[in-house]
């Protein structure tokens, strides 16, 4: 990058990228092995859940070249570490092994070295399983909740769960759970 206006470019790219991730109406999984560094994990902290394999390392290097994390980094990785941890990573540039990351939350599921994609995949095959409103609606309560008090993300919720009690889809669960069938979801 040339100039700022350079910069600002190639990061509005990388936001409009991170963006439609978190705004897809479906679980987005990142399956981790290896090295996730700088740029690569703040793609992984755009996705719903992160898996890795032992083995794998996660860092933000920023600090190492002086410059900053700008794909979203010092944004997603507080809210998803808490304050403390963000910044431990981000001043320290030093890669944490994939136990530490499931310790302070980075990762979701730890699997055995190059197990992740196989851990992913079985996390995709139940939330197939479920009401596919009922994942998108929770993925945008989550996410629009987290950048609201918690008075405005309840009355978020309450509007959520009213609007989606008029779905097919939730007549179709109901009926399904006392007559102990699995529910065929439509989406509807």
């Amino acid at each position: 990058m040339k100039s700022a206006a350079d910069g600002i470019d190639y990061f509005r790219r990388w936001h409009r990228l991170n963006t439609a991730i978190e705004e897809l109406a479906k679980p987005v999984i990142a399956a981790i092995e290896g090295f996730c560094i700088t740029g690569g994990l703040e793609f992984a902290l755009a996705c719903d859940l992160r898996v890795a394999g032992e083995g794998a390392s996660f860092a933000v290097t920023s600090s190492r070249i002086g410059t900053v994390a700008g794909a979203g980094g010092t944004q997603r990785l507080p809210r998803i570490v808490g304050l403390a941890h963000a910044l431990d990573i981000l001043f320290s540039a030093e890669p944490i092994d994939a136990r530490e990351a499931h310790r302070i939350g980075l990762i979701n599921r730890l699997a055995a070295k190059g197990g992740a994609l196989e851990a992913a995949k079985k996390l995709v095959g139940v939330y197939a399983q479920r009401a596919p409103l009922s994942l998108a609606l929770a993925k945008r309560a989550v996410h629009r909740g987290m950048q609201m008090d918690l008075a405005s993300g309840i009355d978020l919720e309450t509007f959520l769960v009213t609007t989606i009690y008029g779905t097919q889809d939730k007549q179709e669960g109901i009926s399904a759970f006392p007559e102990k069938r699995t529910a065929q979801f439509k989406g509807k």
